[in-house]
């Protein structure tokens, strides 16, 4: 059976144990507002992503939004972020998502495998490479991938007819999962759904199994979803801050 996702660092599963956590209410109506503004007049010269009327997707934040970055930056998140990856903690990348019902989309199970860095250098245990929105992109050893965290701070209220994120708890744990294992742990429905409302942030493990589901009902659910790192790369690879 399906639940919320209402945690807070109070509860007796940790963030530790389950690999991820909600976080109510960090941001007030004036700093959503003034993000949202800033966001609307970026659109112009953003990398943006549209699917039919709806745009869906902004990159590139960190770069092309100082607010944005301005935030990602700001003791309000950073520490949260600081607590569970340490002092060295820094954003790498920004992006806005909006499960807008005229964009109409959705994402199947799936972990967050790779990163974005400035130029290909051979390195073991890094391979699967891509360029993905001008950036390129390759999937590093798991031990990078632990040392990663994902904020998701809402700017709308995001319910579960919204397309609210779905997680497998504890699944951060195995590394890497198969399609066989993630199917199985579906199959037992051990997941949940993390309703939130607008101002709350979600703190994730990109290697948590996720999925989001296509909106229902009208109006926007838009996230800023930052990643943050306190592990630098080896061999001359470099971090590309997007």
């Amino acid at each position: 059976m399906t639940q919320e996702c209402l945690l807070d660092m109070t509860m007796t599963k940790t963030f530790t144990d389950e690999g991820y956590t909600l976080r109510k209410g960090v941001l007030n109506g004036t700093q959503l507002d003034n993000i949202l503004s800033s966001i609307e007049d970026a659109k112009a010269s953003a990398f943006i992503r549209k699917r039919g009327a709806g745009v869906f997707a902004m990159r590139h934040l960190l770069k092309e939004v100082p607010e944005v970055r301005e935030m990602a930056e700001s003791s309000t998140i950073l520490n949260m972020v600081k607590d569970i990856l340490g002092p060295e903690a820094f954003p790498v990348r920004a992006v806005l998502l909006d499960n807008d019902p005229d964009a109409s989309w959705y994402m199947n199970w799936h972990q967050d495998l790779h990163i974005g860095v400035k130029k290909r250098i051979e390195s073991p245990g890094f391979g699967t490479w891509s360029v993905k929105n001008g950036i390129l992109h390759v999937q590093p050893p798991v031990e990078y991938l632990s040392r990663m965290l994902t904020v998701r701070i809402h700017l709308d209220d995001c319910l579960a007819q919204d397309g609210a994120l779905e997680v497998i708890p504890s699944s951060h744990y195995t590394g890497v999962v198969s399609k066989k294992r993630i199917d199985e742990l579906d199959a037992k429905g051990a997941f949940q759904v993390c309703a939130a409302r607008s101002g709350d942030v979600l703190l994730m493990r990109p290697l948590l199994v996720h999925r989001s589901s296509a909106a229902r009902d009208e109006g926007h659910r838009r996230i800023i979803h930052i990643e943050y790192t306190s592990k630098l790369l080896p061999d001359g690879l470099e971090w590309a801050i997007a």
